[in-house]
């Protein structure tokens, strides 16, 4: 059930919810600009608040420098975290959640168990490349093929569970 209820969070349901300019944003991410700000929610209760920056105020473009920033209203383990997380990934490529065990256990080792308040940021390096932070400080750099368009695939990719999260992030709704 724990696993059914964050992979239903991962897509949730809009809401505008933005909050000042994590400290890696700023660090990282050249004149960052709130592009915009959902929130996933189960029924009555809201899991994460996420919010994508973009760099100079421009529109979203995954070739694009940016960021996406997840700040937690409900703990969950990092094991959890991040077999939704592949759960997605194959579920968006229409395929076996078996064949992405090995990032599985990457995204495991790179995640940390969240509750109430913690934030998670991702930022891309290059196709292959994210960089994640925790609460602020880098935890880890993770390569993976096409690891950027799968990952944030999951909240911003033509084939999200929600569009409109995903507009609302693009700040396009």
């Amino acid at each position: 059930m724990k696993y059914l209820v964050i992979t239903l969070a991962i897509w949730g349901t809009a809401t505008s919810a933005a909050l000042s300019t994590p400290p890696e944003v700023q660090a990282n991410l050249k004149n960052a600009s709130l592009t915009g700000a959902a929130s996933a929610s189960i029924l009555t209760k809201t899991i994460y608040d996420a919010e994508l920056w973009s760099e100079d105020g421009k529109p979203f473009a995954i070739k694009d420098d940016f960021a996406l920033s997840l700040t937690y209203k409900a703990s969950f383990k990092a094991s959890v975290l991040a077999w939704a997380t592949v759960f997605e990934i194959a579920r968006i490529e229409d395929t076996q959640k078996t064949n992405f065990d090995d990032l599985e256990q990457k995204l495991t080792t790179c995640f940390s168990d969240v509750k109430r308040g913690d934030r998670f940021t991702a930022m891309p390096t290059n196709i292959d490349n994210v960089t994640f932070f925790f609460n602020g400080q880098k935890s880890c750099d993770l390569s993976y093929p096409k690891l950027t368009e799968r990952f944030f695939g999951i909240w911003l990719g033509p084939k999200t569970r929600d569009p409109k999260v995903s507009a609302k992030l693009k700040g396009v709704e």
